[in-house]
C-alpha cells in the first residue's frame, strides 16, 4: 500500500462541518451587534428629529394655524406624519398691568417618526403664542 500525504475527502468534510458550526454563533452574534448598532441609532436620531418637527410644527401664532391640520414632511431622511389640533379657543393673557398683551392657545400635536421598518408615535401638548399688538405704538396707544 502506498503512503499518501494531505487529507482524505472525509477528513476534509469533517473539519467544514466544524468550522461551519463554529461560524454559527459569531454570526448569530455580528446580527445582534448589528441590530443593537441600529436601535442606538435611531435612538440618538429620534430626539433631534422630533424636536425639529415641533419647532417647524408650533407655528410662531396661533392665529396663522388652522384649529386642525394634518400633513408629512421629511427631516433628514425621516419621514414625520403629524396631526394638529386645538384643545382650546384662543384667549388673551393678563399681564401685570392689566393689559392682555398676549393670546395663547392650548394645540396638540401627535407625530408618528417613520425609517425603513422603525416607527414612534409621540403626542405632545403645546402652548402656541402670539403678541396681541403688531408694534409698540399699537401697545401704547391701548393703554390710553
Amino acid at each position: 500500500m502506498m503512503k499518501r500525504d494531505g487529507f482524505s475527502v472525509i477528513e476534509a468534510l469533517a473539519a467544514t462541518l466544524l468550522l461551519a458550526m463554529a461560524m454559527i454563533p459569531i454570526y448569530d452574534m455580528l446580527a445582534a451587534l448589528h441590530t443593537a448598532s441600529d436601535r442606538l441609532e435611531r435612538a440618538t436620531q429620534t430626539p433631534f428629529i422630533e424636536s425639529t418637527a415641533l419647532i417647524l410644527l408650533s407655528g410662531p401664532d396661533p392665529r396663522d394655524l388652522p384649529p386642525e391640520e394634518n400633513g408629512a414632511l421629511i427631516i433628514d431622511g425621516w419621514r414625520v406624519e403629524w396631526h394638529r389640533r386645538a384643545l382650546s379657543v384662543i384667549e388673551s393673557a393678563g399681564c401685570a398691568y392689566g393689559t392682555e398683551m398676549i393670546d395663547i392657545q392650548i394645540v396638540e400635536i401627535e407625530m408618528i417618526l417613520i425609517q425603513d421598518n422603525y416607527r414612534q408615535r409621540t403626542v405632545h401638548r403645546r402652548i402656541a403664542w402670539a403678541p396681541r399688538y403688531d408694534s409698540l405704538d399699537t401697545y401704547l396707544e391701548s393703554l390710553q
